[in-house]
């Protein structure tokens, strides 16, 4: 899991686990002075358990010497380098401009880093074609600051709608969201729309949609962001 939200404990990185390219600065892709790598306010990778054990797994995700520049002198990343095993939580923490969505957007393939390599399951995606890219996107699920939920479609095929695409059977699609949708405490919404449900059961269904399909790698971009204390706390319990 790779997430945007304060949680649980933190652990610093070195300075030698943020690697950095020399004799450039930063610029972030808004225009707003922002630095990843160099800067201090986003040098801070948070491992929600924190046991050490981590170390021992495979990692899931490698990024390695990440740099990307939008069109100005000064790169938004600057030798960004990290890792997720599997089980394991990171979080990034910076002020906003600093390049926080760039990290989840190249490492989602929706842009290309200029310098360095992502690698999920050991496969470098950065030189992969749109087409490659699908079943790469299959192993990732995304939960944004606003859900991003059919608001025309019932919480069962906002939930079942990855495997619609994925050409599931019917049979296994309405078992599998009733399993879902009990394992974070929604299945007594599962005919219900969008719209009668609030805020935090609205980010809740988000994560839903996102875990039915078992990605291997999860991503959170503050989706407990303007949520109620005890929504917040639920969702991270779920986590």
């Amino acid at each position: 899991t790779v997430c945007r939200d304060p949680c649980n404990r933190k652990l610093l990185l070195r300075d030698a686990d943020t690697r950095r390219d020399s004799g450039r600065g930063t610029l972030d892709n808004a225009g707003r002075g922002g630095v990843v790598g160099s800067n201090p306010r986003l040098r801070s990778l948070f491992d929600a358990f924190n046991t050490g054990l981590h170390a021992m797994n495979e990692a899931v995700l490698e990024v390695k010497d990440l740099v990307k520049f939008y069109g100005h002198d000064k790169p938004v990343l600057n030798g960004v380098s990290f890792s997720v095993s599997s089980g394991e939580t990171k979080i990034i923490i910076g002020a906003s401009g600093s390049g926080k969505s760039t990290i989840l957007k190249l490492i989602m393939g929706l842009d290309k880093p200029d310098e360095g390599s992502i690698a999920i399951d050991g496969q470098d995606i950065t030189r992969l074609n749109e087409h490659e890219l699908v079943s790469i996107r299959q192993k990732i699920g995304m939960v944004f600051q606003e859900s991003a939920l059919f608001d025309s479609m019932p919480v069962k095929e906002n939930v079942a709608y990855r495997l619609y695409e994925l050409g599931v059977d019917d049979d296994e699609i309405d078992a599998r969201v009733r399993e879902t949708l009990g394992f974070v405490g929604l299945e007594d919404a599962i005919d219900k729309m969008p719209s009668e449900l609030s805020g935090g059961m609205k980010q809740t269904l988000g994560l839903a949609c996102e875990l039915i399909h078992t990605p291997r790698v999860l991503f959170l971009d503050e989706p407990t962001n303007g949520v109620d204390p005890v929504s917040r706390r639920d969702f991270w319990k779920i986590l």
